[in-house]
């Protein structure tokens, strides 16, 4: 790497930090601004599905994996930290760092499986798994509750200061949110994340220059459950009551929704996805019945004119498009009338 080359990539990464400080102040301050508690509440919400979609993108975005059924872990985390608080007589950060640890140790059994198998299976694999998750959440009611899951969680309560107002959880959940960015943009950033993306380009490559794809993949989905783990355990501990319904197979699609619009392999496109997916339909209260059919159609716009999202990586962009059919076109088009005359 020549010294012009180094220049600019630090130039590049300059501007990226300094744009995240502007986002980060602006999400500081919005709370002295907006009033509306109920705008609050819908930037509370979008801060804790970044969270989860930061582990579903570890786990497709950069490895390549497929996984259809993510929220289950999500929903694993929710319960366990809501059993921890509300049972064991767990603190609230004890009770996150238990549901996430839960999460991650059932991420990993369900990855071994996984790792013998194409893409497409492992999306099947995930998603009988969520069905297996939803049927014991519903049916094993001395733990779970059954179909009306576990209420009365009580309210975080961190050195004393109980979390209730709207303001004040707002600012919780930013600061995980915060948080998990910065943790998981060090891995992605390291030679594990660049493992990662090898993987994800070309398995076979990666593995011929001394790349563990097996170990890898591992990794990645346990880290992945252990953020989605965390992010459902401060849902349960935002909403004070949860059911099987919060975790359906539809909330998983949402999430995945939320990966591809702000770009697979981009952690600030999840928060862009989260933040389209859960503050549009709700300010829209008559598109919020057809947020699944919206987000059909809006992937579907975006695998024919940006298949990596709107920050995605290039890795998922291909060359068929029908965008990039229509550049082809128009240069073909060119070079005829060029030779033509």
């Amino acid at each position: 790497m020549n010294m012009k080359t180094l220049n600019k990539f630090s130039l590049s990464r300059n501007k990226a930090l300094v744009a995240y400080l502007i986002v980060l102040l602006l999400m500081i301050i919005a709370p002295l601004v907006i009033k509306d508690a109920f705008i609050l509440r819908l930037f509370t919400t979008t801060y804790i599905f970044s969270i989860v979609c930061f582990g579903n993108m570890l786990v497709v975005g950069y490895t390549g994996m497929l996984c259809l059924g993510f929220v289950a872990f999500y929903g694993i985390g929710s319960y366990a930290g809501a059993l921890a608080a509300k049972e064991l007589g767990f603190g609230f950060l004890l009770s996150v760092l238990f549901a996430g640890i839960v999460a991650a140790i059932v991420g990993f059994v369900i990855s071994l499986p996984c790792l013998r198998l194409s893409v497409d299976f492992v999306g099947l694999i995930t998603t009988s798994f969520l069905n297996i998750f939803l049927a014991i959440a519903r049916n094993w009611r001395s733990l779970t509750g059954g179909p009306n899951g576990v209420t009365g969680i009580p309210r975080p309560v961190i050195f004393g200061y109980r979390i209730a107002s709207v303001t004040s959880f707002y600012y919780l959940m930013l600061i995980f949110m915060v948080l998990s960015f910065i943790l998981l943009n060090n891995i992605i950033h390291s030679k594990y994340g660049r493992m990662l993306q090898g993987i994800r380009d070309n398995e076979l490559g990666a593995v011929s220059v001394g790349v563990d794809s097996r170990k890898m993949k591992i990794f990645a989905f346990t880290v992945g459950s252990l953020f989605a783990g965390i992010a459902g355990s401060l849902y349960s501990f935002y909403i004070s009551a949860i059911n099987p319904d919060n975790f359906i197979f539809n909330i998983s699609t949402q999430i995945m929704q939320m990966c591809v619009l702000g770009g697979m392999g981009s952690l600030p496109g999840a928060v862009i996805g989260a933040a389209f997916f859960t503050v549009v339909p709700e300010l829209y209260r008559s598109l919020a019945l057809y947020r699944i059919g919206l987000g059909g159609i809006i992937m579907v716009l975006c695998m024919l004119f940006r298949p990596q999202g709107l920050l995605g990586s290039r890795a998922f962009a291909g060359d068929k498009g029908f965008a990039d059919r229509i550049k082809r076109a128009r240069v073909v088009a060119q070079q005829k009338k060029a030779a033509a005359k």
